[in-house]
Order: C-alpha cells, then structure tokens, then sequence
C-alpha cells in the first residue's frame, strides 16, 4: 500500500503565521487611511486601551462661559459665526494658536471621542501663521450632536489657562 498524507486541520500555529500578514496589512491600511487626522499612534501595537481621542480647543471666556452654561457641558455654535467648530489634535497645537496674541484664548480646553466621530470631521492643513504645523480638524455643525454625546461621556475639561 502507497502512503499516503494526512489530510486534516491546519494546526493551530501555522494558521496564526498564515494571518498575520494579512492582518499587518488591513493595519497598515486602516493606518494610512487615519494619518492625516494623526491618529496613527492609536492603531499601533501596545497603544492605550482607551478607544477615545483626545481634542483640544483654545476658548475665549465667553466660550468657555457658553460651554459649561448646558448640562452636561458642550460646544455649541454661535449665531452668525463660523458653521463648524475647529480643534487640535495635541495640546501643543492649542497652545501654539493661544500663544498667539490675535487668537482671543483665555483657555484650553480638551475632550475625548470616538474615531468613529473624528471621522465627520474634516482634517485641516495650516502651513502658515500661528498654528504652523498643528495637527487640527474642523467638525461641522451637523457633527457637533456625536461630538457633544461623545464629550458628555468624557467631560470638558478645562487643562490650561492662558496668559494675554
């Protein structure tokens, strides 16, 4: 009698090292696909269990004011001013705009929402002026409602105050 090969289940290590390329390149994607919002560092190996991005927002007093006016606290548009709400990605970004004397910040505040949210936003280039370099996206006001239930989960806080 010839021999004959055993046909059977593919063992359990040789499956794991059969999808792990292919799982490395749907990240790789994913990845890709997040950059320009500087999200990347999330979806990398070993980051942070919290599945929330944090956003900052340089604010004037009145802003600030007109935040915490609601329960729970939130960013509402003002009436006559821009249809969108802009933030940072990093705290420094939002110091770097307040630092800049035109810029109205009394403070920086910072809240935290899902990538599924950040995904209605629209990531801004700022190649020149105050806020050179910052990672920042803008949110319309037709994404302020996710971003708002997003922020009453996590809070507003206030993280910095800003000298004029």
């Amino acid at each position: 009698s010839g021999s004959s090969a055993f046909v059977g289940p593919v063992p359990a290590p040789a499956r794991a090292a059969a999808a792990r390329p292919s799982l490395g390149m749907s990240l790789t994607g994913v990845a890709r696909l997040f950059a320009p919002l500087a999200i990347l560092e999330m979806l990398q190996p070993g980051a942070r269990n919290d599945p929330h991005i944090p956003i900052y927002r340089a604010v004037s007093g009145a802003e600030l004011t007109n935040i915490y006016s609601t329960t729970p606290a939130s960013f509402q548009l003002a009436p006559g001013m821009l249809e969108a709400k802009q933030f940072f990605l990093s705290l420094g970004g939002a110091q770097q705009y307040a630092s800049n004397v035109d810029s109205g910040a009394d403070a920086i505040v910072m809240t935290r929402i899902r990538p599924t949210t950040m995904a209605q936003g629209e990531a801004l280039g700022l190649p020149s002026g105050e806020s050179a370099g910052a990672a920042a996206v803008s949110f319309p006001a037709a994404a302020l409602p996710a971003l708002n239930r997003d922020a009453a989960q996590s809070g507003i806080q206030v993280v910095q105050s800003c000298q004029r």
